[in-house]
């Protein structure tokens, strides 16, 4: 008995870590990987990318995070967003920047980042590594964009284009 549940214990371990994807840009694109892969369910894998009440408090400021976490919380429920690349587009082309770029709008900041984040900085947290994602087609660098992917609490979630919900 104690070995078949040290083996069931040790397969649910590796499970779990295989599901996991590391905090970094190779971590995000294995993750976006999944969007492209023919029986992606593009609904599921987005809602796991949306960000509990926790979350807003690690990516914006304090005095911000009630009014993005009211803001997005209405966005999600209408359950529009889903991130789903069209059938050519099978690349995926990730960009990051941090805060620090953004505030001092230099980097990849000011080279592959919407204008808006410049009207926010002061709103986001300090030390945030925030990446940009495009889904294109082989032989291409334009394709549907998508911004505001952070890795918070050992998983990654989604903020996009944050300085709408901060007008």
């Amino acid at each position: 008995m104690k070995k078949t549940l040290t083996i069931i214990m040790l397969i649910f371990v590796v499970s779990c870590q295989s599901e996991t994807f590391k905090g970094n840009g190779k971590g995000a694109t294995e993750m976006l990987k999944r969007f492209l892969e023919p029986d992606a369910d593009y609904r599921d894998l987005t809602e796991e990318l949306l960000p509990n009440e926790e979350d807003y408090e690690l990516y914006f400021k304090k005095e911000y995070s009630k009014v993005a976490f009211d803001r997005y919380s209405k966005m999600w429920g209408n359950k529009n967003l889903v991130i789903k690349p069209d059938t050519s587009q099978v690349e995926i082309i990730i960009d990051s920047t941090t805060t620090e770029e953004l505030r001092e709008w230099t980097g990849t900041a000011a080279l592959e980042f919407p204008g808006g984040y410049k009207d926010i900085t002061d709103k986001l947290q300090d030390s945030l590594v925030i990446y940009k994602f495009k889904f294109v087609q082989p032989g291409f660098n334009t394709g549907l964009s998508y911004d505001g992917l952070v890795y918070l609490n050992g998983r990654w979630v989604i903020f996009p284009k944050p300085w709408r919900v901060l007008k």
